[in-house]
């Protein structure tokens, strides 16, 4: 199983599922470009997070996660495309999904 550390003061180790750190307690996703989890600082202003070596780039949780915590994937504002007809902002990931289990019924959630 591959892991990562947080850039706290702790070091904490961080999984693909994490979605904060333990130990500072900040929210952590996994980046836009799918190579590891880090953690982000909230714009408390605005609801957007930032990675702290770079403030002026703009993420979001993807709505997956937001609405039925179920990806961990943060969506890079600055870059993102939406897609027409949608209203939607998926991370890279669960943008190639098409068929889910209907996620309204809590049931399905953990699939």
């Amino acid at each position: 199983m591959k892991t990562f550390e947080c850039d706290c003061q702790a070091h904490q180790i961080l999984f693909f599922e994490s979605s904060s750190c333990l130990a500072c307690g900040r929210i952590v996703g996994l980046d836009d470009n799918f190579d590891k989890v880090e953690p982000y600082n909230l714009d408390e202003t605005t609801g957007q997070y930032f990675k702290a070596e770079e403030p002026e780039i703009r993420y979001q949780k993807c709505d997956n996660h937001a609405d039925y915590k179920t990806c961990t994937g943060m969506v890079n504002l600055n870059t993102f495309v939406p897609v027409e007809g949608k209203d939607e902002v998926l991370c890279f990931a669960c943008r190639f999904n098409e068929t889910i289990p209907d996620l309204s019924i809590v049931e399905h959630i953990p699939l």
